[in-house]
C-alpha cells in the first residue's frame, strides 16, 4: 500500500511503499528524514481506483467520429482530420 508522508520538520513530503501488515511497525511510529525530522502519515480523501470505464457505453457523445481507426502520418494530416472531424488535438497546442 502507498502511504503520503510528510516531515513534521521540515516539511518534505513522499509516498512510501509497504505492506499492510508492516503499516504499525513502519509507518505508525514515523520514518527519520535526513532532517532529523519524523516522516508521518498524511491522512487524505482517499486514492481510491473506481474500476469503470470513462466511456459509458451507449452514450452519443463517446461514439467514434468514424467506424474504422484513422493513422495519423504526420502533424499536417492531424490537423487536416482534426478540422474535418471537429475535434481539437493537444499535439496541435503549440502551432496554435
Amino acid at each position: 500500500m502507498i502511504y503520503p508522508m510528510r516531515c513534521n520538520r521540515c516539511g518534505a513530503e513522499m509516498d512510501y511503499n509497504c505492506p499492510i501488515k508492516d503499516h504499525g511497525a513502519l509507518v505508525k511510529p514515523g520514518i527519520s528524514c535526513f532532517c532529523g525530522g519524523k516522516y508521518k502519515q498524511v491522512i487524505t480523501g482517499g486514492r481510491t481506483i473506481l474500476v469503470r470505464s470513462p466511456f459509458p457505453k451507449g452514450d452519443p457523445r463517446w461514439e467514434h467520429a468514424t467506424p474504422d481507426p484513422v493513422y495519423v502520418k504526420d502533424k499536417e494530416h492531424l490537423k487536416d482530420l482534426c478540422e474535418e472531424h471537429g475535434n481539437i488535438s493537444r499535439y496541435l497546442e503549440d502551432d496554435m
